[in-house]
C-alpha cells in the first residue's frame, strides 16, 4: 500500500489536533528526523522487535501519538518521508495559525545592541 505523504500528513495532523498536541507531535518528529541517527538507524534494525523500538521512543520522552506514528513508518519502511512529513505538518500548523515563517540573511553581522531589538 503506497500511502501520499499528503495523506499521512493529513491524518496525523487532525488527530494530532484533535489530542491537542499539534506542536509538540511536531516539535518530537522534528527531532527524530533531525537529531537522532541512533534512533532512526534502531528503528530501521529488524533485530530489534517493536516492542524494544517503542521503549526506546518513550525514554526519550515522546508523545504517544509521535511514537506510534514513528512505529508505523519503520513498519513500512517509511522513515525516509519523515523530513517531508514533518515540512506538511509545520506548513498546516503555520497556515491554522496564520503564521508564515520566514529567513532573513544580512550581509554583515548585527552588533548586541541591534539585536536586542
Amino acid at each position: 500500500m503506497n500511502i501520499p505523504i499528503k495523506q499521512y500528513v493529513a491524518a496525523l495532523f487532525e488527530v494530532a489536533n484533535e489530542q491537542k498536541a499539534t506542536d509538540r507531535v511536531i516539535a518530537n518528529l522534528a527531532a527524530i528526523e533531525r537529531d537522532s541517527n541512533l534512533i532512526q538507524n534502531i528503528l530501521k534494525n529488524p533485530q530489534f522487535t517493536q516492542s524494544q523500538k517503542k521503549e526506546l521512543l518513550e525514554k526519550a520522552n515522546l508523545n504517544d501519538l509521535a511514537i506510534n506514528f514513528v512505529l508505523i513508518l519503520s513498519q513500512q519502511n517509511k522513515l525516509g518521508i519523515l523530513k517531508n512529513i514533518v515540512l506538511g505538518l509545520k506548513q498546516l500548523r503555520n497556515e491554522q495559525i496564520n503564521t508564515i515563517e520566514v529567513r532573513a540573511e544580512i550581509a554583515q553581522p548585527l552588533d548586541k545592541g541591534r539585536l536586542a531589538d
